[in-house]
């Protein structure tokens, strides 16, 4: 996630000049390439967290998180939003495929969670 914004418009803009528009309108782009509001917010919530630690690990001072500060506009265009409730279910042949996958990982010394127990007990 950090790489596609890292490739993305905003990642040219310094910080100090970075503007709750700037959030908007790299969403907006986000939108229209075919990413879900549910995508979108992730977006947003990384931004907001890189920009959170660039005053403490890197010393930038700023005034304010414009990805913060743009999230109540964001939900307000629709922007950003929940995920829709998913209705399908794993197929047989699918449910074969990632239980065998499981199995596998299982082996590995350091697994210790009971996927497959998990798995067969949610589908």
């Amino acid at each position: 996630m950090l790489e596609l914004l890292m490739d993305s418009d905003i990642s040219a803009i310094k910080l100090s000049e970075l503007t709750e528009n700037d959030v908007i309108e790299h969403c907006r782009l986000r939108n229209n390439a075919g990413a879900g509001p549910a995508t979108v917010s992730h977006d947003v919530s990384y931004l907001g967290s890189v920009l959170d630690a660039a005053k403490p690990i890197y010393g930038i001072n700023y005034t304010s998180n414009p990805a913060k500060s743009a999230r109540p506009y964001l939900l307000k265009l629709a922007l950003i939003g929940k995920s829709n409730r998913r209705n399908r279910r794993p197929a047989v042949d699918e449910l074969d495929m990632l239980i065998e996958a499981l199995q596998q990982r299982s082996t590995h010394k350091c697994s210790k969670i009971p996927f497959v127990d998990i798995l067969k007990s949610s589908a």
